[in-house]
């Protein structure tokens, strides 16, 4: 897990949130090593969190379920 934790918002106006170590958040993502530099994208529709992977080389799991690219 990322060391450092930040908070954000998310609202249905908000662009996606990209993780990975290619952008500028989270501050830290770029000493974990199984990220990729587009990893994952967060964003809010429909009253709804949605995760997607991104084509990750190692995955992304939610709630410790591997999500499909």
């Amino acid at each position: 897990s990322v060391a450092n934790h930040q908070a954000f918002t998310l609202t249905s106006s908000t662009e996606p949130l990209t993780i990975g170590r290619g952008g500028t958040w989270p501050k830290g993502i770029n000493e974990v090593g199984m990220v990729s530099r587009s990893h994952a994208a967060i964003r809010f529709d429909q009253g709804q969190f949605l995760v997607e992977d991104l084509k990750s080389r190692n995955g992304t799991y939610l709630n410790g379920n591997l999500l499909k690219p």
